[in-house]
């Protein structure tokens, strides 16, 4: 049995880390994985300080149907071969807020509610490349729309043992970008004059590597841990809610698949 080496997970930075650790193109037999793990990241995207949280390893696959991170959401979907090397499918990812209390730097800033988004996405595996292409629209007014293209490659096994690399690319329209790196006249003059206001633009909205190392115990139980960089570009960079323009992930996990 091929163990899936791809973890939902309970934030949005630590997707980008395991989330596109994605495995073989071809539409599986029914097979579960569930487990527990946990990772360091930054308080909220841009922040300069980091947080230790626990999260749910789930990857589901039964035919057509999936449960799996896309575009560094947890989502649920349906995807079908139209190549044994080129899959396509539709989804629903859920995308957590964000408030103002979640730091000192989001003083007077409004709340991110968490909300749906529904997408598109296309797989295709080149070698033992895999490349990917995911869009997705948010399912609340002005959250706007996001598109991210990724890549990612095996490059070390040996015996139990293996190790995958990869990338990401992020875009955000201009609804998007305001709405998670913008700053409004109102929550400026809220913030008591610790940031000034801020229209960002549409266009890319950061760029990441990351490595995964996995290691199989058995058939069913595996260990995944991963490492990877972000850095936030244009408009985002530039937000004044940004401290850290630059920042690490970790996690490590254990699943069990049946």
């Amino acid at each position: 049995m091929q163990r899936p080496n791809t973890l939902i997970l309970g934030c949005k930075q630590l997707g980008v880390l395991l989330g596109l650790a994605v495995g073989s193109l071809g539409i599986q037999a029914q097979t579960t994985t569930i487990g527990l793990g946990t990772g360091i990241m930054p308080k909220y995207e841009g922040a300069d300080s980091y947080t230790a949280r626990l999260y749910p390893v789930i990857n589901h696959q039964n035919g057509i149907f999936f449960v799996a991170p896309k575009a560094e959401m947890p989502a649920v979907g349906v995807q079908n071969n139209l190549t044994n090397n080129w899959k396509v499918g539709v989804f629903a990812g859920y995308q957590w807020g964000r408030k103002a209390s979640d730091h000192h730097r989001l003083k007077g800033m409004d709340k991110i509610d968490a909300h749906a988004n529904l997408g598109v996405f296309s797989q295709y595996q080149l070698g033992e490349a895999v490349l990917d292409v995911t869009l997705y629209q948010a399912l609340k007014k002005d959250y706007g729309l996001g598109l991210q293209l990724g890549m990612s490659y095996p490059i070390w096994q040996e015996g139990l043992s293996r190790i995958r690399v990869g990338g990401n690319l992020a875009f955000m329209n201009a609804d998007a970008m305001q709405t998670n790196f913008g700053v409004k006249p109102h929550e400026a003059a809220r913030s008591g004059g610790q940031l000034s206001s801020h229209d960002p633009s549409g266009g890319l909205k950061s760029a990441s590597v990351y490595g995964v190392y996995s290691y199989s115990f058995n058939q069913s139980l595996s260990l995944n841990t991963a490492v990877g960089i972000k850095t936030l570009t244009g408009d985002a960079r530039n937000s004044p809610l940004t401290e850290q323009k630059t920042s690490v992930y970790g996690a490590v996990g254990l699943g069990y698949t049946f």
